[in-house]
């Protein structure tokens, strides 16, 4: 005599139901997941390559942006009180002038050829953090910065002069039988003779040279040309 099969156990309707109630937030995240990302999501993607935001920049970003901080503290704190009237716009420009010196000395590292070699003798993850597959977007990042501590370091002169111009101005005493200060004898110059010192000179020249830099590398410019 054959033995009866056991009978199958059939899923009741309930059961099913939440099976597939269960599911349906995973399908719905694969399927959002398997969507092309939008064409603003795309463009906030380019321009954070572009300013060296991307991926495998990471790492080098996060250092050079803190590296840029501290210079900038340390010029600030160390120029407090040295500027006309104790002015803080005298230390901004400083502690922008002390970040500008340290990116302009990082500006070329990125198109070495030799210290491209050597990171990428390191491989394996360093990829994810140091700009190794893209260094001219590095290069670029830096000069973004540049053009950043730039304006800060123009735009705070600039308003210095103005202060020192806008002071009223105290007698001239050629035989120094007043012993002016430094601030007195400075107050109420006109910024047209404040430009022609030495260091605001040179820095017009520099800004001016930047100026041609970064318009030339403008890439409607490089296509034009």
């Amino acid at each position: 005599q054959a033995c009866p099969t056991p009978p199958r156990h059939q899923p009741s309707r309930g059961s099913w139901d939440q099976a597939s109630a269960e599911e349906e937030p995973s399908k719905v995240l694969n399927d959002a997941a398997r969507q092309p990302p939008s064409a603003s999501y795309r463009s906030c993607l380019r321009c954070m390559q572009r300013v060296g935001l991307g991926e495998g920049q990471r790492l080098a970003m996060i250092l050079l942006v803190a590296l840029n901080w501290v210079a900038f503290l340390s010029g600030f704190t160390v120029h407090v009180g040295y500027g006309f009237q104790d002015s803080l716009a005298f230390p901004f420009a400083k502690g922008a002038g002390f970040a500008l010196d340290m990116d302009l000395a990082l500006l070329l590292l990125p198109t070495l050829k030799s210290l491209q070699t050597a990171l990428r003798g390191k491989g394996g993850r360093a990829r994810e953090w140091i700009p190794l597959d893209d260094p001219i977007s590095f290069h670029i990042a830096v000069a973004v910065l540049i053009a950043i501590n730039s304006i800060v370091h123009v735009t705070a002169h600039i308003f210095h002069m103005q202060l020192i111009q806008d002071s009223p101005p105290v007698q001239p005493d050629p035989l120094e039988a007043w012993r002016l200060s430094e601030e007195e004898k400075l107050a109420g110059t006109p910024i047209a003779s404040q430009l022609l010192q030495r260091s605001y000179f040179t820095g017009i020249l520099i800004t001016a040279l930047m100026l041609v830099v970064y318009v030339t590398a403008l890439p409607a410019v490089r296509r034009a040309s």
